[in-house]
């Protein structure tokens, strides 16, 4: 089966509906060009389709003609043009288009035929002309039967003026018979539809009825083209006598016969359609057209004469085209559920199935469907698994207050009826609140009034509820809703009101029963589209109408953050910024880097970060992406080498500008401090060592000195600076000290020395300690024979202790040592007191 051709719900797109357009093939191209048409306005677009890869382009190409009724368009093969008359109803202009350069030019000949519509033409080859017949003259009431040929070489159109030609008529059909040399024209319009066969020799200018045996029967809008590989004239559908047909005929020159092909499968009925011949694929392509029941199409197809077979380029089936209807996704069923519409007053009640995975709509056609409503609204119940429906506008009843559940699995819809319901309306909103199992409704209209009415409803006990806020927003219609389920709040915004058109936007909390006025900022509109991205968590809106300035229909994006309940234009975001505050931590061969999230997301969510890494200022590389973390490790570095580092932020929408740049140098502590000795001296150690072999990458900057009284019990004892020696005089000579050193830098302090021990001694004393009486002078006479004496010592070293005496023999010790004093008890008469001191050496 042929692909689809992409386009319209596809990813590229088809050229839009319509009919009344112009379509030919440029052969040294390869393409089949389409002009212009009319869909209750006038196109002046330009299109390409190929056949090979089944693909429309959109030429748009800087100068087009004017959107106006495309007369007619031929291709001119020897000049590799496309020649257009375009703007019948008045002004009308030849144009000339290049596909190789996409280029239209206005010829701007000198003589034209005259001003009409609905004329036929088509390119001659032999003669290198394009030729021109008929139409209907611009005052509508005259209908010519000209004759013109059109040369691009010298721009010029000229009048051939047969002696016979076909009565005047508007919309026949024409085709160029090359291997006959023939124009073949068929039926057309004047106040009844003839259904002749002429022919037009351009060599003798002359035109001949054929009057064949059996003809199609009378018709306008048809269309026609001739296939050179089958030597046939090929014609499809058009209106005639109140009828719209599908018929396929082919018209053989030769024998003056036209068969009716009578195809199994067709397109649908239609006139104001288009066709051209592709002769590199051998097929007849027809693109769109108007048929029964104010249907426009958008399809296109290709015929095969050899097989008389039609393929659909576009085989899905897809809804009519409808505005005002519903539509809902089943998770459960992953199918988008639509419902209803309206389409030029003709009102749907079909309900569809679109599946993503296989791009196609299926008609699901149940047995019993509500009635056709447009304007009315849906929602998931996923909990039920069931898409409701409430309202909407029935025609010939007026607003309607249903509410109807469908089941996609079993394809039922089934009339809840519920006792109690709301007041019928249309152009209301609902919305599905999965937290708490209820469809939200808001606001809406009845042709008389406005709503601003909250209700819900329970499909568990087939029952709504008014809810009765006791604050609620204005009333409102055609307004969006869409329920945001990561902060657990309906979010509705915009509509249309008593007061006007509005830019508000509420948020609604069922559990408290509260809506609360959020953020406003995109502009006043109806008509709008919501929903809830759960990846993102953002309520994304998109289009709408708004009126005053800058009025008209809208298709610009927005996404609202309820956390921060911002409102961010997608189309003009504030642009991703970069991360903010980035530090380093360095460590031993690694870094630590650090960051904050950028202060503008450029309304997306972040998805992660990039860091980059150089040996050099301003010459970084990517080093890692990596998740949406703050914070990132980086190892297996040099010590003492600077590295310098920047990171940027990634969104779904690209990535951001980088940091500013920071730098970092890795280091550790340094090695042991090497060969510790420790040097007693008299109330002294001196301690000596050597450097460490490593300053683990950053400048020693000084020691650290332990010292204890026992083996591995030392403490810091003292801090030094970038020095290689230390003498502690806090010792006590005869005791034994320990220490170890350590170095230090600006990562810390590195691994203590080994262990050493020393031992302070005094030095040998030569020098005798002396001591003197102060308190009696020499032959004091005493009353009493004990008394108390006083005096002082000294020595090089130190005092160990003062002893005196009364007869030299015995000796009592004194209290104190530079100072002393002692009691003595003399015998009566003279005495001689001595005194003796001993140094600690």
């Amino acid at each position: 089966m042929p692909l689809a051709p992409v386009g319209t719900e596809r990813v590229n797109p088809t050229p839009a509906a319509r009919y009344f357009h112009a379509l030919a093939y440029d052969s040294h191209a390869d393409r089949v060009i389409l002009f212009g048409g009319f869909l209750g306005y006038w196109f002046n677009d330009t299109w390409a389709y190929d056949f090979n890869t089944n693909t429309w382009t959109n030429m748009a190409p800087a100068v087009s003609p004017p959107a106006d009724i495309p007369c007619g368009m031929a291709y001119d093969a020897q000049s590799d043009r496309m020649i257009l008359i375009v703007g019948c109803n008045g002004g009308a202009s030849t144009w000339a288009y290049d596909f190789s350069s996409n280029m239209w030019t206005n010829m701007n000949p000198v003589a034209r035929p005259s001003l009409r519509s609905e004329p036929a033409m088509t390119y001659d080859t032999q003669a290198d002309r394009v030729i021109l017949f008929g139409g209907r003259d611009q005052s509508g009431g005259f209908w010519p039967n000209d004759t013109w040929a059109y040369d691009f070489s010298t721009n010029t159109w000229t009048n051939m003026a047969p002696v016979v030609s076909p009565p005047g008529r508007s919309s026949p059909a024409m085709a160029y018979d090359s291997t006959s040399g023939r124009v073949i024209l068929f039926s057309g319009w004047n106040f009844g539809t003839p259904n002749d066969t002429w022919a037009y020799d351009f060599n003798v200018n002359n035109w001949t009825r054929m009057d064949p045996p059996a003809t199609p029967s009378p018709r306008s809008y048809h269309a026609m083209a001739y296939d050179s590989e089958s030597d046939r004239v090929i014609l499809f559908g058009g209106s005639g006598n109140g009828d719209v047909f599908n018929d396929t005929w082919a018209y053989d020159f030769n024998l003056n016969t036209w068969t009716d092909m009578d195809p199994a499968i067709r397109p649908p009925p239609r006139y104001g359609h288009a066709m051209a011949y592709d002769s590199q694929s051998d097929r007849v392509i027809l693109f769109s057209g108007y048929g029964l029941n104010g249907k426009y199409f958008d399809d296109t197809w290709a015929y095969d004469f050899n097989a008389n077979k039609w393929t659909n380029k576009d085989p899905f089936p897809k809804p009519p085209m409808r505005y005002c209807h519903a539509t809902a996704y089943d998770a459960q069923s992953d199918r988008v559920i639509l419902f209803g519409g309206d389409l030029a007053g003709g009102l749907f009640n079909d309900t569809w199935a679109y599946d993503f995975n296989t791009n196609a709509w299926t008609d699901m056609a149940p047995g019993l469907s509500p009635p056709a409503t447009l304007c009315d609204a849906m929602a998931y119940d996923s909990e039920s698994d069931r898409v409701i429906l409430f309202g909407g506008y029935v025609s010939g009843v007026g607003v309607s207050n249903d509410t109807w559940a469908y089941d996609f699995n079993t394809n039922t819809w089934t009339d809840m009826n519920p006792l109690v319901k709301p007041p019928g309306r249309y152009y209301h909103a609902t919305a599905y609140d999965s937290a708490s199992d209820r469809v939200i409704l808001f606001g809406g209209y009845d042709s008389g009034s406005n709503f601003n009415d909250t209700w819900a409803y329970d499909f568990n006990t087939n029952a709504w509820t008014n809810l009765d806020p006791p604050a609620k927003p204005p009333v409102r219609y055609e307004h969006a809703m869409a329920y945001d389920s990561g902060s657990d709040r309906l979010i509705m915004f915009g509509g249309a009101g008593s007061s006007g058109y509005l830019n508000d936007t509420w948020a609604y909390d069922f559990n408290k029963n509260t809506w609360t006025n959020a953020s406003a900022s995109p502009s006043a509109r109806y008509s709008h589209a919501m929903v809830y991205d759960s990846q993102t968590d953002r309520v994304i809106l998109f289009g709408g109408y708004s009126v005053g300035p800058g009025s008209g229909y809208l298709n610009d994006t927005w996404a609202y953050d309820f956390n921060t309940n911002a409102w961010t234009s997608m189309d003009h975001p504030v642009p991703l910024s970069a991360p903010q505050r980035l530090t380093t931590s360095p460590g031993n061969t690694q870094v630590r880097l650090d960051w904050q999230a950028p202060a503008s997301t450029g309304g997306s969510t972040i998805t992660g970060y990039n860091v980059y890494r150089g040996v050099a200022a301003g010459s970084l590389t990517l080093l890692s992406s990596l998740g949406n973390v703050l914070t990132y490790q980086d190892a297996g570095l040099t010590n003492g080498v600077a590295y310098y580092y920047q990171v940027s932020a990634q969104t779904a929408a690209g990535e951001g500008p980088r940091s500013s740049e920071v730098a970092a140098t890795p280091r550790t502590q340094p090695s042991a401090v090497r060969n510790l000795l420790a040097t007693a001296g008299a109330g002294r150690v001196v301690l000596t060592w050597d450097a460490p072999i490593s300053d683990g990458g950053a400048t020693v900057s000084g020691y650290s000195v332990y010292r204890g009284t026992a083996p591995g019990s030392s403490a810091l004892f003292a801090t030094v600076g970038n020095v290689l020696t230390y003498a502690d005089d806090a010792v006590t000579n005869g005791a034994t000290y320990y220490y170890q050193a350590a170095a230090l830098n600006i990562a810390g302090e590195g691994p203590r020395s080994n262990e050493v021990s020393a031992t302070p001694t005094a030095a040998a004393d030569s020098t005798p300690p002396t001591a003197a009486i102060g308190s009696l002078p020499n032959n004091t006479v005493v009353n009493s024979t004990t008394i108390t004496l006083t005096g002082t010592a000294s020595d090089n070293v130190a005092i160990e202790k003062v002893e005196v005496s009364a007869d030299g023999s015995t000796w009592i010790l004194a209290t104190g040592t530079t100072s002393w004093s002692a009691t003595l008890t003399l015998r009566e008469g003279q005495n001689t007191i001595f005194v003796r001191t001993t140094d600690t050496s």
